[in-house]
């Protein structure tokens, strides 16, 4: 069974769910985003290069980005400067440091870390999962999902 259900546009920490006894169940809610890399407008073809976690209620913030940057080389026939993206994401690792332990909410933290502009790198709309295994931590979720939406093509 998944640790986790994504759901979009939920704005409740947690969300009571029924189960088949009508017995109520509170599950915690978090917050993630993509970071994709688009370097053509005009075509807006995309790789998804790396992603961002919060849960409020634990201050939970991971912040991963891939590491093997050939694929995006070899996807965009090399228009790509892999030094000038293995910059980029050491700087925004390295500013998600700074809102550790911050109560927040995802976008406000991302809008200041990456502010939306026409640049090649951006985080998707803020997308919600919801922590059906509440004995799993949230450490094990980040890593699950982000082997599912941005490390899966990357090897």
């Amino acid at each position: 069974m998944d640790s986790s259900l994504v759901l979009h546009k939920i704005n409740n920490p947690k969300v009571k769910i029924f189960n088949v006894n009508n017995e109520e169940k509170n599950y915690p809610t978090y917050e993630f985003q993509i970071l994709r890399y688009e370097p053509n407008v005009v075509t807006e073809e995309f790789v998804n290069v790396g992603m961002v976690m919060f849960e409020p209620e634990s201050s939970f913030l991971a912040f991963k980005a891939i590491e093997n940057l050939d694929r995006i080389v070899h996807f965009f026939n090399n228009e790509v400067s892999k030094d000038f993206l293995q910059r980029c994401f050491e700087t925004i690792a390295n500013n998600y440091a700074t809102f550790q332990n911050k109560k927040e909410n995802l976008t406000n933290i991302t809008n200041q870390i990456l502010p939306k502009n026409d640049g090649a790198l951006y985080f998707s709309d803020v997308k919600t999962g919801l922590k059906i295994q509440t004995n799993k931590n949230m450490n094990d979720i980040f890593e699950e999902t982000y082997q599912k939406i941005v490390n899966q093509y990357a090897k």
